[in-house]
């Protein structure tokens, strides 16, 4: 069974970072040609279940949750110089969703010693949920990058992760919650996201060899920026 769990974090995240690509430039340069979006749809859920996987194992709480901050703020801004546009982008998506999780993740510490304010916090979660997706229906800043969903599904990822650490039992909760916005949220393309389930599925629960966390970091702003130059070159 573990020659079939072959693919690192990295790894995935790589493939995860090429379909990425194909989905941009699909938008962008191609957008009469399905293919690109169709790849582009693998890349979010696999994103997703490795930031939760992040969010689990990290140790420093205090400095990914400020680094995905100045990441989500420097690219906000660089969405609203270069498209005066105030959607979120999947870091400012991810913050919220970080958000959500250390909130959980204090009611647990809590939880023995101040079991009342433990369910004050559960509450509090709940009513953040429940505005969150109420924002997603009615402003268009968090339509973008799975909108409610996408801050969502890392932090019931997260929690089911709490709950069983087994991997096929998150890819049924993954698979769950990508059927959900299937119905409530459909999109064009949206059912390819279910390809990311295959490559989820020889996840080998390692990291890799590499350091590459702030690879990934760049990487995003950086393919943006050379995608919309050309974009612009091929435009001008």
């Amino acid at each position: 069974m573990k020659r079939l769990n072959f693919l690192s974090n990295n790894v995935l995240k790589i493939i995860a970072a090429i379909a990425m690509v194909f989905d941009h430039v699909g938008v962008l340069i191609f957008p009469k040609i399905a293919i690109f979006r169709i790849i582009g749809r693998i890349a979010f859920p696999i994103f997703a279940y490795m930031f939760a996987e992040g969010c689990f194992y990290t140790k420093n709480k205090l400095k990914h949750f400020l680094i995905l901050f100045i990441f989500a703020l420097v690219v906000q801004i660089g969405y609203y110089i270069a498209m005066q546009s105030l959607s979120f982008s999947i870091f400012g998506i991810f913050l919220i969703s970080l958000a959500l999780i250390r909130l959980f993740d204090l009611s647990l510490k809590i939880k023995d010693d101040k079991k009342y304010l433990s369910y004050l916090i559960y509450v509090v979660l709940i009513i953040l949920i429940i505005g969150l997706y109420f924002l997603n229906l009615y402003l268009p800043y968090f339509k973008d990058n799975y909108g409610f969903f996408g801050m969502i599904i890392p932090f019931v990822i997260y929690v089911a992760k709490k709950i069983y650490d087994e991997k096929f039992f998150l890819l049924i909760v993954l698979t769950t919650l990508l059927g959900f916005r299937l119905i409530i949220e459909p999109r064009i393309y949206a059912e390819y996201s279910f390809l990311a389930l295959i490559f989820l599925l020889f996840y080998n629960g390692e990291r890799g060899k590499l350091k590459l966390k702030y690879f990934f970091y760049i990487f995003y702003p950086l393919h943006l920026i050379i995608i919309y130059l050309i974009y612009y070159l091929l435009n001008k």
